[in-house]
């Protein structure tokens, strides 16, 4: 049962405010909540209590792409290889070690946004169930949200390769939206 579960989404950043966002499914309703928070500490006490937390940053370095983005480029998808953002891989590495050092009991995923626009529905369930605007950082943190949900509710395809594992949404996200059909949804943003 998804009931008092909680998915969370990072859009990691390094020069600005990373955007944190939280999908917790209660009895009656849905509650987005939308952080900003700059140090991994404030970030890691967002999500400490998530059950799965999707992040969109790579989570190794490499000289060039991984095997695991070649197989998404294939798939017609554009994604950096990772030593073009170093500063983010590495800022994200240090963010998974804490994680680890806290003994995080959640699942942690690499995701990729623009990869989950491209092959799901996912823009138009933004538009249907979110009664506000988002802001491109906060929007993408809230598909790595929804991207922790369709995890848990088996709805996303994952491309796997031996230097990794990146989950993105994909299809017409049947399960999400009978989810977000259950109730209200409720969306806090607190910058």
């Amino acid at each position: 049962m998804l009931r008092n579960k909680v998915f969370c989404g990072i859009d990691l950043s390094i020069k600005r405010s990373s955007s944190i966002a939280k999908i917790i499914v209660e009895e009656y309703y849905i509650r987005i909540r939308i952080d900003r928070r700059n140090t991994l500490e404030e970030i890691i006490d967002v999500v400490s209590e998530c059950d799965v937390l999707s992040i969109d940053a790579p989570f190794t370095l490499s000289k060039g792409y991984r095997e695991v983005e070649k197989k998404m480029i294939r798939k017609g998808l554009r994604v950096f290889p990772p030593n073009f953002i170093r500063d983010l891989v590495i800022r994200n590495i240090e963010l998974l070690e804490k994680l680890k050092q806290i003994n995080y009991k959640g699942v942690i995923l690499e995701t990729h946004p623009r990869s989950s626009e491209y092959l799901s529905s996912v823009g138009s369930v933004i538009d249907y169930y979110i009664k506000q605007t988002f802001t491109k950082d906060d929007r993408d943190a809230f598909i790595c949200a929804l991207t922790s949900l369709a995890y848990e509710l088996g709805e996303c395809e994952v491309f796997k390769a031996e230097d990794g594992e990146i989950y993105v949404l994909s299809g017409d996200l049947v399960k999400v939206k009978e989810i977000f059909n259950r109730g209200m949804i409720i969306v806090q943003k607190n910058h």
